[in-house]
Order: structure tokens, then sequence, then C-alpha cells
């Protein structure tokens, strides 16, 4: 057999403990820590919910902005219907209606145009369940209209919402809400993602140091290298396992 083969195959134990710490120091520079993994998916979701909670905050504040601009747009038409009497007219009640969005009532009515034409309406959603009971089918309320002669686009709001409170409405109440969860969300991300950075930053320093033990605290043993070959002690001459002394000098073996 070639030298090589031996080289390779007879350092025995010693040479699979050379192997078996190779395959140690190399599992020790790839493997991640369970701290490492864990504060990787802490951030990532702290980052998504941060993500979401500033969505709902701009979502909430421009509804925010919406509703208060409608709120003014529709105490101007009453203020007008106000001062010009035939800007208001008679609405008639033919529904109450539960909003579950902002878990609020409102009610449905409609005004008759020339005897002929029915221009539906409906109240913003400011009633409790108490409140609206006390508008009866076919009751009567004061409407006010953004335009005259009155046609099928003309905009209208009943009068009782004369100054009302804008944090009655329902559709406010739900902007200021989401707004409040999206503050909130981001608040609980923000400390959730100093939390992971920090535990990222520890889980990177303990895996390094890890790695760094693995690979120098355990030696790598070399295999020996054995000649196979009997040669004489004396002159080097080449032995048969047979020989009692050696061919070229007749030293004993």
């Amino acid at each position: 057999m070639p030298f090589s083969y031996y080289a390779n195959n007879l350092g025995g134990e010693n040479n699979s403990s050379y192997n078996y710490n190779r395959r140690l120091t190399s599992r020790g520079r790839h493997s991640k820590s369970t701290l490492t993994i864990i504060s990787s998916i802490m951030l990532a979701i702290s980052l998504i919910v941060s993500f979401i909670g500033l969505i709902n905050i701009i979502l909430g504040n421009n509804k925010i902005e919406q509703i208060k601009e409608n709120h003014q747009y529709y105490q101007n038409i009453i203020d007008h219907a106000k001062a010009d009497s035939k800007y208001c007219v008679d609405g008639y009640i033919n529904g109450r209606i539960y909003d579950e969005d902002c878990k609020k009532w409102y009610f449905t009515y409609y005004i008759i145009i020339n005897q002929l034409i029915q221009l539906d309406g409906q109240s913003l959603p400011i009633y409790t369940a108490e409140e609206v009971s006390s508008f009866a089918m076919k009751d009567i309320v004061r409407v006010a209209v953004d335009e005259y002669p009155i046609n099928i686009l003309s905009d209208t709001i009943p009068m009782n919402h004369d100054g009302i409170d804008l944090n009655r409405d329902g559709y406010y109440i739900k902007a200021n809400n989401q707004k409040a969860t999206g503050t909130k969300n981001l608040i609980y991300s923000a400390i959730a993602l100093v939390v992971s950075i920090i535990m990222l930053v520890i889980g990177l320093k303990k895996q390094n140091k890890n790695t760094s033990t693995k690979s120098f605290s355990t030696p790598s043993v070399m295999p020996k290298i054995i000649d196979p070959i009997k040669r004489c002690s004396y002159c080097g001459t080449v032995l048969n396992d047979t020989d009692k002394e050696c061919p070229s000098c007749g030293a004993k073996r």
C-alpha cells in the first residue's frame, strides 16, 4: 500500500479527535444562540406593530380633521337657515338605525320637493338608544338645506344639531379611539424595539464569546505519522518480518 494511506489512517484515535474538534469549531462559528433568535423575532414584530400604530395615528388624524370640517360645514348650513327661513323645511322621520361602527344611533328622514320628489337624509350618529326612541315614525323634524330652491342634490341637516358638541358624534369618537389605539401601539412597540435591540446585542456578544471559546479551548491534535516499514536501527536497511538480523551489517534486531 502507498505510504499516504498509512499516514491518513494509522493516526487512529488521535486522527478522529482531530476531525471531531474541527467539526465542533465549525459548528460553533455558524450556530446562533436562542437569545439571538428570540430577539430577532421580537425586533421584527415590534417593527410591524410600530408601522401599524403609525398608520392608525395618521388615519385617525385625517378622519378627525375631516369630521371637524364637516361639523363646521353643517353648522354653517344651520346658521344660514336660522337667518333665512326659506332654507328651513319640514322633514318626516322614517327610521331609527344603530351604527355598529361607532356604537351610536341616528334617525333617517325625507323631504318632499315640489310635492313630487322625495329627498332622503339622516342625522349624525349622536344618540343613545334612549335618546333616539323619542323620535317616532312620521314625526316632523325641522331640517336645514344648503340651497334654495331645493333639488335632489341638496345637502340637509336637522336643525336640532345646532351647536351640538363634537364629542357626541360617533364618527368623531371612533376616530379618536383609532388614534389613541395607534398611539398606544406605537409606545408599546417602541419599548419592545429597545428591549429586542438590547437582547440582540447581548445575544451576539454571547455567541461570539462561545465561538471563541470553542475555537481555542480545545487544542487540535495532529495525527501521528507512523512508518510501517521496518528498518535496521544501525544502517537503515529495510528488514523483512522473518529477518533475525540485518542482512547488511549483521546487527541483531
